[in-house]
């Protein structure tokens, strides 16, 4: 299967930050948000994973490379103007057959072991509250046919009239990159353990206390669970942190 990942990236409500990052590369706990996506996408057996980009896609594409340390082959279409996006996509060869589609800033949380994205046949989209979460399985030959697609709004019309109302699936919930509001709630959900199957570098030293390698941590400093602390970090005396604390890579506290 063959999976296509929007992840157009620009997003003016995270400004500043998103002046120098893409929606998709903002950090969940020790790894761009993108990455967990695309490890949910490999774990389920995907090998060919094509990238939609537009604003600043060389540093999705550089963290990405060709694939080959996910064991995968990565295709990167850049969409130059979001009313191109239609174009884009039926342009592209995918492979006969089913069609993953992927947000790059938004991940729902399925029941464990439902896997029904993957393994029903004919289309189906993910929902959460009613709303399309931008994942769907839709058929390559009906994406080619597609009429021409203006924008992400109108892309959205269609695969909801493309999926029979049967066929929508409901997730319990959705990590959604798109506002600060979801980016706090994401990592809280993660640090609270309610998101399995994540990848992460850190051990768990004590139960919600994550210390990833190469990290210095002083006898008299005081960590309240949940804190994550990622590689290469100094945390000198009378530090307090925590609770629901990330500290990224090579921090000095």
């Amino acid at each position: 299967m063959d999976a296509a990942i929007l992840a157009l990236g620009e997003n003016k409500g995270l400004d500043p930050l998103n002046s120098r990052f893409p929606t998709p590369m903002m950090p969940l706990v020790d790894r761009p948000f993108i990455q967990h996506v695309v490890e949910y996408l490999v774990a389920r057996g995907v090998q060919e994973v094509h990238f939609f980009l537009n604003h600043l896609p060389e540093r999705i594409e550089s963290h990405f490379g060709g694939g080959e340390r996910w064991g995968c082959r990565f295709h990167y279409h850049l969409v130059r103007d979001e009313s191109a996006l239609g174009r884009v996509l039926r342009s592209v060869a995918f492979t006969e057959g089913p069609l993953l589609l992927a947000s790059g800033e938004r991940l729902p949380l399925m029941r464990e072991g439902d896997d029904r994205l993957f393994s029903m046949q004919g289309a189906r989209m993910v929902t959460c509250q009613g709303e399309w979460t931008g994942w769907a399985c839709l058929d390559t030959g009906k994406l080619a046919k597609s009429p021409e697609i203006e924008s992400s709004d109108a892309f959205d019309a269609w695969v909801g009239r493309v999926v029979m109302k049967k066929n929508k699936i409901e997730a319990e919930h959705c990590l959604d990159m798109r506002s600060f509001a979801g980016i706090l709630d994401a990592h809280n959900r993660v640090l609270s353990k309610t998101v399995p199957g994540l990848m992460f570098s850190a051990r768990e030293a004590d139960p919600g206390l994550w210390i990833s390698r190469n990290v210095r941590l002083h006898p008299a400093a005081r960590l309240t669970a949940p804190v994550y602390i990622g590689e290469d970090c100094r945390v000198e005396s009378g530090v307090n942190l925590g609770p629901g604390v990330v500290v990224g890579a090579r921090s000095i506290i």
